[in-house]
């Protein structure tokens, strides 16, 4: 969390018009679900690399390392789908055609997220609170979500704490000790919590919490109409190359 939140206020995109990344990154979401995922997908995620290293100069590590998560679970999840069962048998065995669908799929998925982290690690968020309330979403949800990411934050920080004091004290060493340690930090995590929430919920009582959280928003210029129209011509030629290659 801190290393999104790092890198949202500290690209060359983060002065830009919230509305721009939002159309480039919802421009490209939809193209990569309508177009077929070869080569759509491929160059959806082609594309918002080269905007997220070239354009908005976030470091190569950091992007990868951002979307080596999701990546992750999405390799594991679709290879079930390369898998075959005869039931006759019982044999479990690898399907041609469940592999094509599999990586197809996890391109696909892959190429959503890496729309979504553009969008998150380019624009803090406070321009995305300020471009939902002009959106006309009600306050308390944006409230709310300004909490939530906040206590999340919070969450992150604790948690990393407990696992730098467990490793300071040989608590990792092992695949036993390293579950034992990770039980111990999630039932201690559980009541610092909500320890925190309290202590939160108290300052923002005394303070004259209304229901709105007062955040300090710079002065915005109006949407370049040079950015909209790089954008949508960007959109518009990754979903055309999309669909006649």
């Amino acid at each position: 969390m801190h290393l999104v939140d790092r890198l949202a206020c500290t690209n060359r995109l983060t002065t830009r018009h919230p509305l721009e990344k939002v159309l480039l990154a919802g421009g490209l979401l939809g193209t990569n679900i309508v177009v077929p995922p070869w080569p759509g997908a491929l160059l959806v995620l082609g594309t918002m690399t080269a905007a997220a290293i070239g354009v908005a100069r976030l470091p190569l590590r950091e992007w990868f390392r951002v979307l080596s998560w999701p990546m992750g679970f999405l390799v594991a999840g679709s290879s079930v789908m390369a898998l075959a069962v005869d039931p006759a048998s019982a044999v479990v065995s690898v399907h041609p055609e469940g592999m094509q669908t599999a990586v197809l799929t996890s391109l696909r998925a892959l190429a959503a997220v890496s729309c979504l982290a553009f969008l998150a690690l380019t624009t803090p968020m406070a321009d995305m609170g300020w471009l939902l309330s002009r959106a006309g979403i009600p306050q308390p949800i944006i409230e709310i979500s300004f909490l939530t990411y906040r206590f999340t934050m919070l969450l992150v920080e604790m948690a990393s704490n407990g696992v730098t004091a467990q490793k300071a004290r040989l608590g990792w060493q092992g695949p036993w000790r390293a579950a034992r340690a990770a039980h111990l930090l999630a039932a201690a995590l559980l009541p610092r919590a909500i320890e925190r929430a309290r202590r939160l919920e108290t300052g923002l009582t005394a303070r004259g919490f209304t229901g709105a959280l007062g955040v300090r928003q710079r002065d915005r210029l109006p949407p370049s109409s040079a950015g909209i129209a790089i954008v949508l011509g960007t959109v518009m030629l990754v979903a055309t190359a999309g669909v006649l290659l």
